[in-house]
């Protein structure tokens, strides 16, 4: 099956706007095929307002969001694959709807990912434990602010 992202950004982005609310993104921009004006990147994420008088060419696709708009008074076009959106919110009411940082089912990972990292030095002895990892949760609205 395909991911289910693209199409719940859709419909998010949709109900906000038919609100007349204002939807935002935020983007993990360390993630491969992100292009974002860099000096709006606070700790690896960026938050895009994407209302449809803010940006020009909005494209919510299945694979990829893209979009024009200015930044500081200069134009950019703005990509991002599709799982490197982390949310997408309502600015007025901080409804919305996080996204879990790792692959959803139907999207494809990134070749490093689920690799698991070394715990511990290079002079570790014995086999090298990670920590437990927390259950995980399905999709599910939380406020993002």
């Amino acid at each position: 099956m395909t991911s289910s992202r693209p199409y719940l950004l859709r419909a998010l982005y949709e109900w906000i706007v038919d609100n007349d609310h204002i939807p935002y993104i935020v983007v993990d921009a360390r993630q491969p095929g992100v292009v974002v004006p860099p000096e709006h990147v606070k700790d690896g994420q960026i938050t895009l307002n994407i209302a449809p008088h803010a940006v020009q060419g909005l494209s919510l696709g299945n694979a990829e969001v893209r979009f024009s708009a200015r930044f500081s008074g200069r134009a950019f076009t703005v990509s991002a694959p599709v799982q490197a959106v982390l949310a997408i919110y309502d600015r007025e009411t901080g409804q919305g709807m996080g996204f879990p940082p790792e692959t959803m089912p139907g999207e494809v990972a990134d070749e490093s990912e689920g690799e698991i990292p070394a715990v511990g030095g290079s002079d570790a002895t014995g086999p090298e434990e990670t920590p437990p990892t927390p259950p995980r949760r399905g999709g599910h609205l939380r406020r993002v602010k």
